[in-house]
């Protein structure tokens, strides 16, 4: 027989929208900061007689948003466990993206070939289970790469349709610093530069924007809503670049004060890690296009040279609603360089990460403009062929040129500055 049995939808069980146990173990999910998430609900009763109370089932449905946004209410760590069987697997990789997209850190666990969660977790007690978690889960980069790198084998196709696999998921992670620690990973386990990754990933971002562009055009009222949205009565402009200037400037308020390096072996004269964003920013004349990071923006650097000047204290003080509610919303975010830590086997010194994460930041950002403009060109060389503006084609023709060679530099170049003005 069965082992459970799945009711179908219903006027009154929408089981898609629902997590079986979540009432039960939402406490406990809040107390340890991590949610177990599981296939069926004898897997959530027996871990519960268990001792292990932090669990959900998505009742052997396909995961959803909604359930997914349902677990971040308490948490935002996540273990799967699924069967070591095929089908287990599948049902693995298939929530894998669902769960990135929605800004959760996600772990993977396989049990033994022929156990499940619930006949696993009458075999052991809580201690056992958990300690086996801990020494056989493993993140999603780790999970994935294992998991294709068998089917793939040595076939040099298979192998490329693995690494776009990964980098797709790598893609629609929301936070950019996190994004570029999964693609440090990435690159190591499977020997792959990370300067071709961030190529794909931009690729994929700019196709994705593309696709939201054409729906906008196709729906006004859709303009109206993606260039406007309402926070909390705040009216906030949104920028193509919004992710970007976001991580920048949430970087400014928690770290900016912080020291990167010296320019001295004395180490006499510090530059900051604000001292560095701005540097960068100026050196190329860029500017952010949401007018309230703009804002921001000038505003630190004015107060920087202050020695008083604390900037989550200035910013989450500020007397302007606006900004205050912006600082808020960054300082809260779901990240911090300590959660960046434990992907990493080494804790280093926040100066030492600083070093590492802001450059990777900054050459995201310049990285996506140049890749916008480069878009522009193409549509104007477009219009002028069409026109049979020979002129202008010719000088489209050589700026598109110049943008290519910065393509390139983009390209082999992380953390150092790349100048994209033309």
């Amino acid at each position: 027989m069965a082992k459970y049995v799945n009711s179908p939808e219903s006027e009154i069980y929408h089981k898609s929208s629902e997590l079986y146990g979540i009432y039960f173990a939402k406490q406990a999910i809040v107390r340890q900061n991590r949610c177990f998430l599981v296939e069926g609900y004898t897997d959530v009763i027996s871990m519960h007689q268990s001792g292990i109370e932090n669990v959900v089932a998505s009742s052997g449905t396909s995961l959803t948003p909604g359930q997914i946004r349902l677990i971040h209410r308490f948490t935002e760590n996540v273990t799967v466990i699924y069967d070591g069987d095929p089908a287990g697997i599948k049902a693995s990789i298939r929530g894998i993206d669902l769960i990135l997209e929605e800004g959760l850190n996600i772990k993977v666990l396989l049990l033994p070939d022929g156990d499940d969660p619930d006949s696993f977790a009458r075999k052991h007690n809580a201690s056992d289970f958990i300690e086996y978690v801990e020494r056989n889960s493993s993140d999603f980069i780790r999970f994935k790469t294992n998991l294709l790198l068998a089917d793939a084998g040595n076939d040099p196709v298979k192998r490329a349709g693995l690494v776009l696999d990964i980098v797709r998921s790598i893609s629609i992670i929301p936070n950019s610093v996190i994004r570029s620690e999964y693609v440090k990973e990435c690159s190591t386990l499977l020997n792959v530069d990370e300067a071709m990754l961030y190529h794909e990933i931009n690729k994929l971002k700019n196709n994705e924007q593309e696709k939201t562009a054409t729906r906008i055009q196709n729906d006004p009222q859709q303009n109206v809503e993606v260039q406007s949205t309402n926070t909390n009565s705040f009216n906030t402009v949104v920028s193509k670049f919004e992710n970007e200037e976001r991580t920048i400037l949430q970087l400014l308020i928690l770290y900016g004060q912080h020291i990167m390096y010296y320019t001295d072996d004395a180490k006499t004269i510090p530059v900051t890690a604000g001292d560095y964003i701005a540097k960068e920013l100026e050196d190329d004349d860029l500017i952010f296009f949401n007018p309230l990071h703009q804002r921001m923006l000038e505003e630190y650097k004015t107060q920087s040279t202050d020695e008083t000047f604390i900037p989550e204290r200035y910013f989450l003080f500020h007397p302007d609603a606006q900004i205050s509610h912006l600082a808020a919303d960054l300082v809260t975010e779901k990240y911090v360089l300590s959660k960046v830590h434990s992907k990493v086997k080494k804790v280093e010194a926040d100066s030492e990460r600083l070093i590492e994460l802001i450059p990777r930041v900054i050459f995201e950002f310049k990285n996506s403009l140049m890749l916008d403009h480069m878009r522009s060109m193409l549509l104007e060389l477009k219009t002028a062929a069409d026109n049979k503006n020979n002129l202008r084609v010719n000088e489209i023709m050589r700026e598109i040129a110049e943008l290519e060679k910065i393509k390139i530099q983009l390209s082999k170049t992380l953390g150092e500055r790349i100048i994209i003005k033309i």
